[in-house]
């Protein structure tokens, strides 16, 4: 073999190695490339995982006050019902005790009864309230005003004759006397009602006794 041609076979497996080399150098840039893809996306996933978790911390700092808030209202609306429930037992005792006012006062006097059940005679209309012996007396009405009648005779008074709000007690008032809810006057009523009965003057000024 000739010293040329021994120089062409080694130029050729020089030119063989720097192939060989080059793709060598483009697998391992190519492998590089997907190393560094790889790894990339591994940073951005911690990263998406780190940013999760912080989020999910701020949701449950966020639930977590929203419990106490929760708690908070709960608390309050339990005080407002305590003080509730004891603010409406008052009132309904104290409008119990408003409601039967009149049974409690001894100017209230219980009515046993009268012209309404028996009916209006000769423009009278009677009220009894003490009946038996001689300690019977009622309260009469007539168009020219109320009376009390008793075994000493009868005797006009200058008085409203108010009636309880359930119709059993009577009471004398001033005649400006302001009536409270479902009193009645029972004067300006039983004309009112009995207008035609009550058309008959039956007792005049002569009529009254000391």
């Amino acid at each position: 073999m000739s010293l040329i041609a021994g120089m062409d076979n080694v130029v050729e497996y020089i030119k063989k190695l720097e192939e060989k080399n080059k793709a060598l150098e483009r697998q391992l840039g190519e492998k590089t490339d997907e190393y560094n893809i790889i790894a990339f996306y591994n940073i951005e996933h911690k990263k998406q995982v780190i940013k999760l978790q912080e989020e999910n911390k701020k949701m449950k700092d966020m639930l977590l006050k929203f419990k106490r808030e929760c708690d908070e209202v709960k608390d309050e609306i339990k005080q407002l019902d305590e003080k509730t429930n004891i603010e409406k037992t008052s009132k309904q005792d104290t409008d119990e005790e408003e409601l039967n006012y009149w049974v409690e006062d001894d100017d209230w006097k219980e009515c046993y009864g009268g012209s309404a059940n028996s009916g209006i005679k000769n423009g009278r209309y009677e009220l009894v309230m003490a009946g038996g012996g001689s300690h019977w007396w009622n309260y009469v009405i007539t168009k020219e005003g109320v009376f009390i009648e008793d075994t000493h005779g009868i005797k006009k008074i200058d008085k409203m004759l108010v009636s309880s709000p359930d119709g059993n007690y009577l009471i004398e008032k001033d005649l400006d006397y302001e009536l409270k809810d479902e009193e009645t006057n029972m004067y300006e009523c039983i004309m009112e009602c009995y207008e035609d009965e009550m058309n008959i003057i039956v007792y005049t000024d002569d009529d009254e006794y000391d």
